[in-house]
């Protein structure tokens, strides 16, 4: 008896240090899919990460390089999808989870075409860019130039004089108050992880008002203005509509 209860917390003691040093996601139903924006960069890394997502969507906004990434990825885990080169990632996203609405994995990871390290970790509810939610009111933007790409689009300008117009332009006053007032976080640069739950706390119309912009341009300030957006939508603690 006393040498099957030792065995007994010897299994014990294997089976906790098993699931400490492996991914604990790999012991569980959790999906992940990785979404991702390109137009010039390398993304060769993407081979490395393939076995860490159920799903991978590439969005090519470069229709130069469409033949070269659909030959260079053919696993059945990747999906590439050619898009018309409007807006910057942040329009991608948004297409993304318009399209895939019901059909999201429980774990979505938001990524550039530029590599990133241990991007998955980059949750929008665990950083903080330290910025004041005045700051983000009267955000605006007068000049972009993109910083892995060099093709020189002409800068956009939008009509509205800072971020908080540009809401009140979409949502009532009531709903734009809040987003400012009850958000904790704020992660820009592109690079965001998210529980599906938190996209679908919102229904699917006010991710088509964010896309639904009139002016179809590759650099424009409306996409600076839904870089912020993000941190107030998914780290406000209030918002479930």
């Amino acid at each position: 008896m006393k040498l099957c209860g030792k065995f007994l917390i010897l299994l014990i003691i294997f089976i906790i240090i098993i699931i400490y040093f492996c991914n604990y996601e790999v012991f569980s139903n959790i999906k992940k899919e990785l979404v991702i924006c390109v137009y010039r960069e390398d993304i060769n890394w993407i081979n490395n990460i393939i076995d860490k997502y159920d799903k991978i969507y590439i969005y090519i906004k470069n229709n130069k390089r469409i033949t070269e990434v659909k030959n260079k990825f053919k696993h059945k885990k990747i999906k590439i999808i050619e898009l018309e080169n409007i807006g910057s990632c942040d329009h991608a996203y948004l297409y993304h989870i318009i399209n895939n609405y019901n059909n999201l994995s429980d774990i979505v990871v938001f990524s550039k075409g530029t590599y990133r390290k241990n991007i998955h970790k980059y949750n929008i509810n665990k950083n903080n860019t330290n910025k004041t939610n005045n700051f983000f009111k009267k955000f605006k933007l007068n000049n972009w130039t993109f910083s892995h790409n060099k093709t020189n689009f002409k800068y956009i300008k939008s009509n509205y004089s800072n971020l908080n117009e540009y809401l009140e332009s979409l949502f009532d006053k009531h709903f734009v108050s809040k987003l400012f007032n009850d958000s904790d976080n704020w992660l820009m640069g592109g690079y965001f992880s998210l529980d599906k739950n938190n996209i679908l706390r919102y229904p699917i119309y006010i991710y088509k008002k964010l896309i639904n912009y009139k002016i179809k341009h590759p650099n424009r300030e409306i996409d600076h203005f839904h870089e912020r957006i993000w941190g107030l939508l998914f780290s406000n603690k209030t918002l479930f509509l």
